[in-house]
């Protein structure tokens, strides 16, 4: 493929109290050096906790691969347990503690943490505690409790103190979740303000657009704030926020394309750990990284057939327009410097084979990385009116790949892939039992990417799904030790008149995203 013919195709395509305190620690102030040590312990405690649970539920006590999590993690219980004398994981307003301080988890804690969370979450436990005097013994009877509790969320943290004290499991010890600790692993109340977020930063990018149409001053706080939503909602349930995005309206591509850009990129810099201010940075910069083309005409963004070399240019130049737009808006005190950088850069390539043309050594800004990717993974999956149908997500994460290096940063597409899974949220996949599916959540388990989360939409004899039916594919048949289900292929939606985004938010209307 030219240059021209593959560029074009992407174109339009707050800690609370610190707790126990090390050992000489002064009362009149934290030790930091000792807190980052807690931290490092923590996640490598978290880590530990979350193997042999994962384990617990696969594998018999007497299995060598039970043996060995299991022993991983009550050893490193015992080492902690010699400096603190009780070991206690804790779990407020969506954070973790331990001992007091408050964990904050990397890319490779992630899955761990949002593990941990979500079980304390659902069976309403506030923290465990692993006290001195805990053996192997009673220690693997508590995994396996922990790991198998029903899936029912009434009545789970009496049903788990009962079963505790049934098995005489005297030293690990929970609490009952306070208010900060409540929250279903589902909840309806943030889902519905995360749609409200969605919508809301679309409405405020609509009037930013129409007034900078209309010649007028236009002001961004409406939408800082709306991102600063984004960037809650993406922390309360990034899986959620991640299936927002197979919402694409046809008719408002450029609004749409940009809200999906911002959720995909805060999403991914949530995973590499960067702050909240760091993330709305980002977002903002994200939701703003096409503006310049409102500068190109809509006969050329819209035109079905290959660009002359004239429209080619005009579309090229939206870099340049949108980074000059910016420093004209109205608050621009409050837009960061970096969103200039992305809207300048986000076309560039890695190896600058991109445009604008840069004759010199130039390195492209860290944020303009991460939104090329979510930029172009949005719009090939997106149905413009050169290409017949969208690209289908395995497809493009598969072509993206080919890309790296070049086109983009290994280490940031490596955070993408293992962010959206083998099969991106979104994908339609056809299963061995010969049910269709539609992925709604990656496998949190590096090693298990390809055995996603699935909503069944038909059945085995075609027949469309009444009521919601969600999988986990890595459940196993516990007599054949072999996965229930297998995915055979990814399809397309389109061959089997599948409603994409009405599976995925539970019948939202897509009518209601394009009305505001």
């Amino acid at each position: 493929m030219e240059e021209k013919d593959e560029i074009r195709s992407h174109e339009d395509e707050s800690t609370e109290g610190t707790g126990n305190r090390a050992p000489g620690s002064s009362s009149a102030g934290f030790d930091t050096d000792w807190e980052k040590r807690m931290v490092q312990w923590g996640r490598d405690l978290l880590r530990r906790f979350y193997g042999a649970s994962r384990v617990a539920q696969i594998y018999d006590p007497s299995n060598v691969t039970f043996k060995r999590h299991m022993d991983s993690f009550y050893g490193a219980i015992q080492e902690f347990i010699a400096l603190e004398s009780d070991v206690q994981f804790r779990v407020a307003w969506l954070s973790l503690f331990l001992n007091g301080v408050r964990i904050k988890t990397d890319f490779s804690s992630f899955a761990a943490f949002k593990f941990l969370v979500d079980e304390f979450c659902r069976r309403g436990i506030g923290a465990i505690t692993f006290k001195s005097g805990l053996d192997a013994e009673e220690l693997t009877a508590f995994l396996r409790l922990f790991s198998l509790g029903g899936k029912e969320e009434s009545g789970a943290y009496a049903n788990f103190v009962a079963a505790l004290q049934k098995n005489n499991i005297s030293h690990v010890v929970i609490s009952e979740a306070g208010e900060g600790g409540r929250r279903k692993v589902e909840d309806q109340g943030d889902r519905a303000a995360a749609r409200s977020a969605f919508l809301l930063t679309m409405g405020h990018l609509k009037r930013v657009v129409a007034r900078i149409e209309g010649g007028e001053p236009a002001n961004i706080r409406g939408a800082r704030r709306a991102v600063e939503s984004v960037v809650e909602c993406v922390d309360r349930d990034e899986c959620y926020m991640l299936g927002l995005t197979v919402i694409k309206n046809y008719v408002n591509y450029r609004l749409n394309h940009s809200v999906n850009v911002c959720i995909l990129s805060v999403a991914m810099g949530r995973r590499l750990g960067l702050d909240r201010k760091s993330l709305r940075d980002l977002g903002i910069a994200a939701l703003f990284h096409d503006i310049g083309t409102l500068d190109v005409p809509d006969e050329i963004l819209s035109k079905p057939e290959t660009l002359t070399a004239e429209e080619f240019t005009a579309v090229t130049r939206h870099t340049l327009r949108g980074a000059e737009m910016i420093t004209r808006l109205k608050g621009v005190s409050q837009v960061p410097i970096a969103a200039m950088a992305v809207t300048l850069q986000h076309h560039l390539h890695l190896d600058l084979s991109g445009y604008p043309r840069i004759e010199r050594e130039y390195e492209v800004c860290p944020f303009a990385r991460i939104v090329a990717i979510a930029d172009y993974y949005d719009a090939m999956t997106s149905e413009r009116p050169y290409r017949s149908r969208p690209v289908r997500p395995d497809k493009t994460i598969a072509h993206m790949l080919k890309g790296a290096g070049k086109q983009f940063d290994l280490l940031l597409l490596k955070v993408f892939v293992q962010m959206m899974g083998a099969y991106p949220v979104g994908s339609l996949v056809l299963l061995d039992t010969g049910e269709l599916a539609v992925v709604v959540a990656p496998n949190p388990e590096p090693e298990l990417w390809a055995r996603p989360r699935v909503r069944i939409v038909r059945d085995a004899d075609g027949n469309l799904c009444q009521k919601t039916i969600d999988v986990n594919l890595d459940e196993t048949d516990p007599i054949a030790s072999r996965p229930l289900r297998n995915i055979v292929k990814a399809t397309d939606p389109a061959d089997y008149a599948i409603d994409l985004p009405r599976v995925m938010l539970h019948g939202m209307m897509v009518q209601e995203v394009a009305a505001r």
